[in-house]
């Protein structure tokens, strides 16, 4: 077990790498109530993710976001080539401009 944890541990902290940025819609957005409570995302399509995906994120992001808002996934080499992202918020200029011309 700690050894599974010290090379998931050194992947991340050792890449050294620009992360590749992926600019996403949220398409849906509930929360699992039990003993404590989870709130879950969906996001449209993304880099090599042909089909949206779910995740668990902070209660800090889930009310900040609502669905068609753009949250940015940073996905990242890793250290060791296995992969591994980040999701975030994104700055003003990672989303993108609806009325670009293409």
């Amino acid at each position: 077990m700690f050894g599974i944890s010290a090379v998931i541990l050194t992947n991340t902290m050792l890449d050294g790498e620009v992360p590749g940025n992926y600019p996403v819609k949220i398409i849906a957005h509930w929360q699992v109530h039990g003993k404590s409570v989870s709130s879950h995302i969906r996001v449209s399509a993304w880099g090599p993710h042909r089909s949206g995906d779910e995740m668990i994120v902070s209660s800090q992001l889930y009310y900040n976001k609502t669905i068609g808002d753009f949250v940015c996934i940073h996905l990242h080499d890793g250290a060791y080539r296995m992969p591994w992202y980040t999701l975030a918020e994104c700055r003003s200029d990672e989303i993108p401009d609806n009325n670009a011309n293409p």
